[in-house]
């Protein structure tokens, strides 16, 4: 592969990283507020709502993840 070809997609990687990075911060800030939830409005539109994102956006950074070691065994290469 070429340097110019092998910058850009190091490049392409960071990006997917910095991606991760930031939709698992949302991720635990949505997880934090579940747990902040009173008993009584566990089960409320809204908590089921966040559960449904949180449970989202876990199997989007695993997606992101596997994106992110195919980028590395692509630079390793």
């Amino acid at each position: 592969m070429n340097k110019d070809r092998l910058r850009q997609i190091v490049m392409v990687g960071g990006k997917v990283e910095e991606l991760e990075n930031e939709l698992t911060a949302l991720c635990e800030e949505e997880q934090e507020y579940l747990e902040s939830v009173p008993e009584n409005l566990q089960s409320s539109d809204r908590a089921t709502r966040a559960e449904e994102a949180v449970a989202s956006m876990e199997e989007a950074i695993d997606n992101l993840q596997a994106v992110v070691e195919g980028i590395q065994c692509i630079e390793d290469a």
